[in-house]
């Protein structure tokens, strides 16, 4: 009897392991266990979604643009954006038919010191590019997830394409070398 009862034990206590186990990984895994509030951001796979990396150029072989003047930007999914400096450098990152993103260092630290401690998200986990047609205009936002902050690659697949916002329009402001 005595061994019957360990073998019952020993069964049960392999099924909680299991069963515990399974749980912790699908916590981890699937939006449905989130809990609500957590500022996840789900990108729902499309046929329009690309990998942006497949864009990417060498940021050294295009010059370094800025602006003439100070301006602030259109919001963007995000909520507000704060200005875009002269001092700011761009520099391009992406390559996409006949237009170019930008991105710059010294503009995504002013959003996290100014705008970005309101946010869910981790400093960082979110990098904001603008889209700049041929002749030097600002078009759009482009929002990429930081590479160093997904588990999955699949996670940065983006729809690639101007963020336009109804009612907002992009000052008249050229980016130049």
């Amino acid at each position: 009897m005595v061994l019957i009862m360990h073998l019952i034990t020993k069964y049960y206590w392999l099924q909680l392991n299991i069963a515990f186990l399974l749980l912790a990984t699908l916590t981890g895994c699937y939006e449905p266990f989130m809990a609500s509030g957590q500022g996840v951001q789900v990108v729902h796979e499309s046929a329009d979604s690309e990998d942006p990396d497949q864009y990417k150029v060498i940021s050294n072989s295009y010059p370094t643009l800025h602006t003439k003047s100070d301006f602030f930007p259109v919001p963007s999914k995000l909520g507000r954006m704060p200005e875009i400096k002269s001092s700011d450098n761009w520099h391009v990152t992406h390559k996409f038919k006949d237009k170019i993103l930008i991105y710059s260092e010294e503009y995504q630290l002013r959003y996290w010191e100014n705008i970005g401690g309101s946010s869910r998200e981790a400093p960082g986990s979110t990098l904001f590019h603008i889209w700049i047609n041929s002749s030097g205009q600002p078009e759009g936002w482009q929002i990429l997830k930081n590479p160093e902050f997904v588990v999955f690659h699949r996670d940065r697949y983006v729809i690639f394409k101007p963020e336009k916002i109804e009612s907002y329009e992009w000052p008249v402001v050229n980016f130049v070398k």
